[in-house]
């Protein structure tokens, strides 16, 4: 009798997209309701600010480099 032993992985791509699959399914299906109109600005204005401090672009500068002898 032979036994073939396999090291266990986690596909967290494949389990992330089963929980979103699902949550969207449900919403679709229970029809979560709108955010009240000041709370969705201020998820608005959060969200703004999160992807403006993301994107801050960095200027790179070059210099020479000097060996010495």
């Amino acid at each position: 009798m032979g036994f073939t032993f396999v090291t266990g992985q986690d596909d967290h791509v494949l389990e992330d997209a089963v929980r979103r699959g699902v949550a969207d399914g449900l919403a679709r299906m229970l029809g979560v309701p709108k955010h009240p109109d000041s709370v969705q600005a201020m998820l608005d204005s959060d969200a703004r600010a999160r992807e403006e401090s993301v994107n801050v672009p960095v200027q790179a500068t070059a210099g020479t480099v000097r060996t010495t002898r």
